[in-house]
């Protein structure tokens, strides 16, 4: 199934940084994480075509940034949330 697809399907996006560290640790679509390099780059281009905002790889997950792109999400009636994944 084309990740376009899976995104329109139920419209679940997380994305989870690193606390401390402040790095992209992963992002979800529907509950499936995206898992390779490759997968993880098409969900940032089509989270940037829905939001117009790019998703950074360095942000701390409560950085306005970052929540922005959460609450652009939530306007396009997507369930967005944002986590920290605790890797001290």
């Amino acid at each position: 199934m084309k990740l376009t697809d899976i995104i329109l399907e139920n419209k679940s996006i997380t994305l989870t940084y690193t606390d401390p560290g402040s790095t992209l640790y992963s992002i979800s679509i529907n509950g499936e994480k995206q898992r390779s390099r490759e997968d993880e780059d098409k969900a940032i281009q089509m989270i940037k075509k829905i939001t117009g905002l790019e998703v950074p790889r360095r942000a701390m997950y409560l950085s306005d940034e970052v929540q922005d792109i959460a609450d652009a999400l939530r306007k396009k009636g997507y369930d967005a949330e944002v986590y920290p994944m605790d890797v001290s």
